[in-house]
């Protein structure tokens, strides 16, 4: 029966709220979804250069503290780092207000948090990324023709490495969705993260199998649309195709 409803977009009705899991999980998605896109935004805007930097900045200071920070980042877990920001910049310094709902002013402290370890992560790769093209022949047979690195950087090493980035983007999208279960708990953001932990609480089984099936969704969409989008940005994966 339960499978019947699922095809007919009927997810069942929660034991405890006693309403449709459909209309629950609704009213709760587009606050889990506004958190996951600013955050992997921001994480964009910041790990970009940062990791740019360093690759070019290799080995001298510039390039050490931002290892150190981002080792970090992708070493002290999600929750500490929610603690530590919430105690610092709300009961502290009284910058931020943590039940300040889910405008700008409530997106500040678990958006930071989410953004350190994801931008951490991020910045690491590509300065990798960039490091492992710059060594490339055709690099330097650019340099050799008088190409500054300026424009080495933005013309080519950047458009390749940014394509193998574009897939970490839609599967850090997908663990945004279903991960951030810690930072909607630890700062009381009213998203689906929070809905599932209270579900699992009260043995509320539908909502729990209607969170599942939700998330699966997402995930297997996000991936879609990034395989989708990785053979628009490369030419050479329609050359194979059509070679085929």
């Amino acid at each position: 029966d339960w499978l019947l409803g699922l095809f007919q977009g009927d997810l069942g009705q929660s034991f405890y709220y006693n309403r449709p899991v459909s209309d629950l999980i609704a009213d709760r998605l587009p606050a889990t979804l506004r958190l996951a896109f600013v955050s992997l935004a921001v994480t964009m805007l910041v790990s970009v250069p940062l990791g740019i930097v360093s690759a070019m900045k290799q080995n001298k200071i510039t390039d050490k503290i931002i290892r150190f920070i981002t080792f970090g980042g992708i070493s002290i877990p999600g929750f500490w780092v929610g603690m530590i920001l919430m105690y610092v910049f709300a009961l502290q310094l009284n910058m931020v207000n943590v039940t300040a709902g889910t405008g700008i002013k409530g997106m500040v402290l678990p958006v930071a948090t989410l953004v350190f370890a994801m931008a951490s992560k991020y910045t690491r790769y590509i300065r990798t990324a960039v490091l492992e093209e710059w060594s490339e022949p055709y690099v330097f047979a650019l340099k050799a023709k008088g190409i500054s690195k300026p424009i080495i950087l933005s013309h080519y090493v950047l458009k390749s490495t940014m394509l193998s980035v574009v897939t970490m983007v839609g599967l850090s999208l997908g663990s945004l969705l279903g991960g951030a279960i810690v930072v909607e708990i630890v700062f009381s953001w009213p998203g689906v993260g929070q809905l599932a932990m209270d579900a699992i609480h009260n043995r509320d089984y539908p909502l729990i199998q209607g969170y599942v099936v939700w998330m699966s969704i997402l995930y297997v969409g996000i991936n879609f649309l990034v395989d989708v989008s990785y053979k628009v940005l490369d030419p050479r994966l329609r050359l194979e195709k059509g070679d085929g």
